[in-house]
């Protein structure tokens, strides 16, 4: 930005960098001032939010929550920050909206309390998983009520939280998730026992399962189990080398939620 708006002037160069490193920033008027223009420009009611997570690596300890974590820029456990970012994407085209740094949990020990110090960590900050962080961003969006937006989506990391899930099911959200293999479902909703007494012993307290109701099943069984006329195939993205094809099924499932009975989705 110096070298294109006034020259080589190094000690210009140093004053931004002193501005942007130990400036006080006041972030949130930033962050809704462009999410205004984003919703200006590029809103739209269909609108997507994506959440996705990436790392940046580090080769020393000194950056704010550095660790050694996995870092989806290398495609392996290395020393990195890690954030969890949204991205706006419309029919009139796509922006980053919103940014949250995950701080390791390692980082909440006494031995790096120095470090806080050092990199200006305010002393009020609570450990948050990346699933957590995502749902402040979304929930944040939504009470601001300035970027249109009906669906929010994200791959397994994120999907594999329920809770995540649930919360931008409350919040009136629409969201398309991928989620591990091995997460259990029943195609149909299983009977549920209410509280009350039992044949034996102290009466029950909770909800549960009928006894005759059958198990969940993991979605890589269900899918194994699909008619192959429940398939279709869809070009679903221009790649490089081409058409990226993919064969799709979409059924209704009922989730589970704590051994019991979740939503339909």
């Amino acid at each position: 930005m110096v070298l294109a708006l006034i020259g080589p002037d190094p000690k210009v160069v140093r004053a931004v960098e002193h501005f942007i490193s130990q400036g006080r920033w006041e972030t949130p008027a930033l962050i809704l001032r462009y999410q205004e223009l984003v919703a200006e420009w590029l809103g739209d009611a269909q609108g997507v939010v994506i959440i996705d997570g990436s790392g940046f690596p580090k080769q020393g300890q000194d950056s704010v929550g550095v660790a050694h974590q996995y870092c989806g820029a290398l495609g392996k456990l290395a020393n990195c920050q890690e954030g969890v970012f949204a991205v706006y994407v419309g029919p009139s085209g796509y922006a980053f909206l919103d940014e949250r740094l995950y701080v390791h949990a390692d980082w909440f020990d006494e031995a790096h309390r120095e470090r806080w110090k050092k990199c200006g960590i305010p002393a009020g900050l609570r450990f948050r998983t990346e699933p957590e962080l995502a749902l402040d961003i979304v929930r944040e969006l939504v009470e601001r009520d300035r970027v249109p937006f009906k669906w929010v989506t994200f791959d397994e990391h994120f999907g594999e939280s329920p809770s995540l899930l649930d919360e931008i099911d409350a919040l009136g959200k629409w969201y398309l998730a991928e989620v591990p293999c091995n997460t259990r479902a029943w195609l149909r909703t299983p009977r549920v026992e209410p509280p009350g007494p039992g044949l034996l012993g102290r009466p029950r307290t909770r909800r549960r399962l009928a006894k005759t109701a059958p198990r969940a099943r993991e979605l890589r069984d269900v899918a194994a189990s699909l008619l192959q006329s429940a398939w279709a195939r869809y070009t679903f993205k221009e790649g490089s080398q081409g058409p990226m094809v993919a064969e799709f099924a979409v059924l209704r499932v009922t989730t589970v939620r704590d051994k019991l009975p979740g939503p339909r989705v």
